[in-house]
């Protein structure tokens, strides 16, 4: 366990060491969030209602963009067999998200957060050429998707850093996200050149094998 950490950047100080604490708490020299573990509950419980709304408005002096919505300019997948580019496309319905849990392990030096939103929606434009289970496809145009009742996983691993001031900062250096949903719908428009008839049967295909589909593209 790391225990010398004299500072984390952007938390203040406070009597009790707590960056939720405020002048109150300053004065009373007593943390309303008690002590222990009782303490790390009551912390966990108000990082819960606090963290969407702010995260969603973003913050220029990190550099934090407005997450909802977002424009995220290009994403490319090459995995098994298949090429996928989705371009200046946005992503709405973040708003809605609940931070479920939060959990710091100071072990294995990571940071777990679980989210739940209600849907998750994505459109925009896209490309597309390979085999999707087995089946050859292609396409260029717009794509709409939505993933209903979603669950997202992210875990951060860090290391504690000191710095040229003489404090030890919290510094991430790797990152995994895995998700589940229990609906998703996904719709390309201009299969195959614009030929209605295959398109038709692809998008029918996707949106009876969504879960297939996203096995091999998610």
């Amino acid at each position: 366990m790391i225990a010398n950490v004299t500072k984390v950047q952007g938390w203040k100080e406070t009597p009790c060491g707590n960056p939720l604490c405020g002048p109150r708490t300053q004065q009373r020299r007593r943390c309303p969030y008690g002590s222990g573990a009782n303490q790390f509950q009551r912390l966990r419980a108000e990082a819960r209602r606090e963290a969407i709304p702010r995260l969603l408005k973003g913050d220029p002096k990190y550099g934090v963009p407005v997450l909802d919505p977002v424009l995220v300019e290009e994403v490319v997948v090459r995995d098994s067999g298949i090429t996928i580019a989705a371009r200046n496309f946005t992503i709405e319905g973040a708003k809605e998200a609940v931070l479920q849990d939060v959990r710091v392990d100071f072990e294995k030096l990571t940071i777990s957060l679980q989210f739940q939103m209600p849907t998750l929606t994505f459109r925009r434009s896209y490309e597309i050429s390979g085999k999707l289970v087995a089946l050859p496809i292609n396409g260029k145009g717009n794509f709409n998707s939505s993933f209903d009742d979603l669950k997202v996983k992210y875990v951060t691993y860090y290391n504690f850093t000191k710095h040229d001031d003489g404090n030890t900062y919290l510094q991430p250096y790797d990152y995994e996200m895995s998700f589940d949903t229990k609906v998703a719908s996904l719709y390309f428009e201009n299969l195959f050149n614009g030929n209605k008839l295959l398109g038709d049967a692809m998008n029918n295909f996707i949106k009876e094998n969504w879960r297939i589909v996203l096995d091999q593209i998610g």
